[in-house]
């Protein structure tokens, strides 16, 4: 009976073919995992309302779901109408509305149960909870410059008639473009530089990390105001931008104090995006494994 063999060139291009195998496996992020977090990402996300106790003046702005899905975090400014006697809510889908009157209004109010104008944050607590996945933080240790962010949000500018569903976020890309150090002995929060698109409506939105988790609160773009030259316009003077790819939001460390007083559960990462972002389904594992196998038959059969 004749053994089989192997000569060593073979088996040294068959290692190089598994091994090569084995990395792409490893470094290349599942699509089903993408489209996990894009969903999570959609569904996390609100827009909040605030209305003036006169019903005048309607202000609309971008938060989150935290904890058991019973309380959103958005800026103060989103909210400060509350301050004055005003009432704020979250837009939800019509699928969303309570069951037991099919005929409400695609609304579910919120009070304010903390807030730091400072931080320009705040916390709000749902009238009724919300089937919708809360987010997963990642602290500013975890941010390098040009590391990849999407913002989501609300931006008003993008409201039309024909819009679709007004509960749906608009989300941009872009970098971080700069991480402002703490200021020593200064009550202000500390912020990341960003280069992706935002604007009014699109405050306190969450800005993910590539892994999908919450690294800032998006708060403020460079603006301006000017008067405008339009013989129609009343005088009031507009917004513009003062700078082009330059926004800023409140990393999301400074938020996780307010949670701990007020109890609320939350879960914070200190890895970096890559780490968390390339973790193996069972399946690769699997291939991971019989390639292993493989390897090692290999070695026996080249021995002989």
């Amino acid at each position: 009976m004749t053994k089989p063999r192997i000569d060593l060139r073979t088996a040294a291009a068959l290692v190089l073919a598994l091994t090569a195998l084995s990395t792409l496996l490893t470094s290349t992020p599942l699509r089903a995992s993408d489209d996990a977090t894009r969903a999570h990402m959609d569904a996390a996300t609100l827009r909040v309302l605030c209305l003036s106790e006169d019903g005048t003046e309607l202000g609309t702005g971008s938060g989150f779901v935290i904890g058991d899905g019973r309380h959103v975090v958005t800026n103060w400014h989103v909210v400060d109408c509350t301050a004055a006697a005003g009432q704020a809510a979250v837009l939800i889908s019509a699928t969303e509305r309570d069951e037991r009157d099919p005929a409400s209004e695609p609304v579910v109010g919120v009070r304010v149960v903390s807030s730091d104008t400072n931080r320009d944050l705040a916390i709000l607590a749902l009238d009724r909870p919300l089937r919708r996945p809360a987010v997963t933080f990642a602290s500013a240790a975890t941010v390098r410059k040009l590391d990849p962010v999407v913002a989501y949000g609300f931006p008003g500018v993008a409201d039309r008639e024909d819009a679709g569903d007004l509960a749906d976020p608009s989300a941009t890309t872009g970098v971080v473009s700069r991480i402002d150090p703490a200021a020593p002995g200064a009550d202000l929060p500390r912020l990341i530089q960003l280069d992706a698109a935002i604007n009014p409506g699109n405050s306190g939105g969450p800005l993910f990390d590539a892994a999908g988790r919450v690294i800032g609160i998006n708060t403020m773009k460079a603006l301006t105001e000017v008067a405008t030259t339009d013989p129609d316009s009343d005088g009031t003077p507009v917004r513009v931008p003062l700078g082009e790819g330059i926004g800023w939001a409140v990393v999301s460390d400074e938020l996780l104090p307010y949670l701990d007083r007020l109890g609320i559960p939350y879960r914070v990462e200190s890895t970096r995006p890559e780490a968390a972002g390339h973790a193996l389904s069972g399946g690769v594992w699997l291939t991971i494994a019989a390639l292993a196998l493989g390897l090692m038959v290999l070695t026996l059969l080249a021995r002989r």
